[in-house]
Order: C-alpha cells, then sequence, then structure tokens
C-alpha cells in the first residue's frame, strides 16, 4: 500500500466484502496480520497483587 495508497481502499472494501461471505479467510487474514505484526494482538499482562504502578511498568517494558 505504500506504493499505491489509492487503491487501499479499494481493496479494504474487497477484503471486509470476503471477509464478510466468508469467515474463514477472515480469520486466516487476521492471522496473517499477527504473524507480520505482533503488537496488534490484544495482551493485558496481569497485575500481581501488591505490585507497585513502578514495577508493573517495568513489566510491561521489557515484553515490548
Amino acid at each position: 500500500m505504500s506504493s499505491k495508497y489509492e487503491t487501499a481502499f479499494a481493496i479494504a472494501m474487497v477484503t471486509v466484502g470476503l471477509w464478510r461471505e466468508q469467515t474463514t479467510m477472515g480469520d486466516l487474514f487476521l492471522a496473517h496480520f499477527y504473524t507480520k505484526c505482533p503488537y496488534l494482538v490484544p495482551y493485558y499482562p496481569p497485575r500481581v497483587q501488591g505490585q507497585t504502578d513502578q514495577q508493573f511498568f517495568q513489566y510491561v517494558t521489557l515484553l515490548t
């Protein structure tokens, strides 16, 4: 998309249309995005009881 950004919306419309018709295709498409950019995976690390804010944010920083 970086070379032809004008086509991004058209490709997105086709992708969403296919995703609505075939949910398996959508799952595969999303899995492809997750392998390319793991930051898209929603993960919220649990907070340990008694853990200070500083300790928690240090732990979260180590995970990224």
